[in-house]
């Protein structure tokens, strides 16, 4: 074979050796899977619950006659005196419980006295419209298990604690009857001065 033979072989030879060392080009590769990779999740759409046919959903109608809350006065929330010191004795406890937490320094209860009049005013402009948690009572219900109490006490917190301020406070405490017990279902924001 003549020498131009033998080179061109021999650059054949080269080229051919130096393209297996490389590999194959990369589009031809196939990625391959390492043991301890795990494939990403494949994301799923989880569709919209399903409505219900039919009119949107609405709070059951009210069952007592007084619907318009305006034609509420203060004199049909006048509870008995064994109601009253029952609502008071509610109220006194979860000022009584509150001195006992960590971020209270000290805590005197003052007066605390039911409010018809706030009772009958938070009934119109937010009792009456909540959730349906109450949709069901009664005008019976309305008039012997929903009451507002007022109480003033001195506080001093460890604001390091609680961001509440200390001082003194009027608030008042909403009370719900159940099972003839009288307890506080919520607080309106405290007045602190």
């Amino acid at each position: 074979m003549k020498k131009s033979g033998w080179m061109f072989l021999g650059a054949l030879v080269l080229i051919l050796c130096a393209a297996c060392s490389m590999g194959t080009p990369q589009e031809a590769r196939q990625p391959t899977a390492t043991p301890s990779a795990t494939p990403a999740p494949t994301p799923t759409m989880t569709p919209p619950p399903e409505e219900p046919e039919g009119p949107p959903s609405q709070l059951p109608e009210r069952v007592w006659s007084f619907t318009d809350p305006d034609q509420v006065s203060q004199e049909r929330f006048a509870y008995s005196q064994a109601e009253q010191d029952a609502a008071v004795a509610a109220v006194r406890n979860e000022l009584e419980q509150e001195a006992e937490q960590e971020y209270t320094i000290s805590l005197t209860i003052g007066e605390i006295t039911p409010s018809p009049s706030e009772t009958a005013w938070q009934w119109k402009h937010y009792f009456c419209r909540e959730s349906e948690l109450f949709a069901d009572w009664t005008q019976e219900d309305m008039l012997t298990r929903f009451m507002v109490v007022s109480a003033q006490y001195d506080v001093e917190y460890d604001n390091t604690k609680t961001f509440m301020n200390s001082g003194k406070v009027t608030q008042n405490f909403f009370l719900t009857k159940e099972d003839g017990v009288w307890s506080v279902w919520n607080r309106q924001s405290p007045d602190v001065t």
